[in-house]
């Protein structure tokens, strides 16, 4: 074997490798990119939209104890907003989507919306026993730390 198989032979692997790891990180951005959209796509679609009008306006100042007395299609759709919220915090904490970009789109929406719907929040997790929105709240948190 002369000297360039010899440095072939051994580089080979390692370009390999290299473009192995580049084209799984490029994948991962795609990934997680594509996340985003999707993602934003359903924290802005009709259903939770209304769901934050709801609690920007029916939600947001009241104590919790008031929230019982609100009607039943205004808590579930309050309700499944903050699911839908509590979902995109899960995506981020898991690393599914890229919380810098997150909070470039959604930011101070998303921390405004957490923040008003307090009372709700505090209300369903002493009716169910349980933090229910737990993921939505420390997302809110880490976002509002941001602004």
């Amino acid at each position: 074997m002369n000297a360039w198989q010899i440095v072939l032979a051994l580089s080979s692997p390692v370009v390999a490798v290299a473009i192995a790891v580049w084209t799984l990180r490029r994948g991962d951005k795609t990934a997680k990119l594509r996340t985003l959209f999707e993602l934003q796509e359903r924290y802005t679609a009709a259903e939770a939209r209304k769901g934050r009008q709801l609690i920007h306006g029916q939600i947001s100042g009241i104590l919790p104890a008031a929230v019982g007395n609100l009607e039943p299609e205004t808590l579930a759709q309050v309700g499944s907003t903050l699911g839908i919220m509590n979902t995109i915090a899960v995506c981020v904490f898991s690393g599914l989507a890229d919380e810098t970009l997150l909070f470039q789109v959604l930011g101070r929406s998303y921390t405004g919306t957490i923040k008003a719907a307090a009372a709700y929040i505090e209300w369903a997790s002493a009716r169910r026993g349980y933090d229910a929105y737990r993921y939505a709240q420390a997302l809110g948190n880490r976002f509002s730390t941001r602004s």
